[in-house]
């Protein structure tokens, strides 16, 4: 296979990779709603199983970029823009660990009828305030 075409493979695989992650980070943002019910729950967490599965292929195939393309290694790394987007990555990459640990919590908490009724405020409550006293609230207000 030439250089060519196996960089522009590369190069098509890897941004196939990074509008698939922008699209299921959307669809999260879409379904997030301060009521869920049991079904929107599972999407949700179904997305976010597949959030992570594409953000590894992301990785694995930027570090392919990285290792096998005809440019090589030291341009990429001597690129700030290169290490910018690193940077970018890490940091989204940081910030969504707290929704998936919440995500996976829901499966404990949510109540008999399979639907899960939660405030972003709330779980910031319960984190500070402890479990018990913090979901009972929220489950109180969303019935107001």
């Amino acid at each position: 296979m030439s250089p060519l075409i196996r960089d522009a493979l590369l190069l098509f695989v890897h941004l196939l990779c990074i509008i698939t992650l922008a699209t299921l980070l959307v669809g999260e943002l879409i379904i997030l709603r301060k009521s869920l019910p049991s079904a929107m729950v599972l999407r949700m967490q179904l997305i976010d199983g597949w959030y992570g599965i594409v953000a590894a292929l992301v990785i694995i195939t930027g570090l392919s970029l990285l290792f096998f393309s005809s440019k090589g290694v030291l341009f990429f790394t001597r690129n700030p823009v290169f290490w910018l987007k690193m940077a970018l990555f890490v940091t989204i990459a940081i910030l969504s660990i707290p929704p998936t640990i919440t995500y996976l919590r829901w499966n404990k908490r949510r109540p008999m009828d399979r639907s899960c009724s939660m405030m972003l405020k709330c779980e910031a409550l319960a984190d500070s305030y402890g479990r018990k006293s913090a979901s009972s609230y929220s489950f109180r207000s969303a019935q107001r």
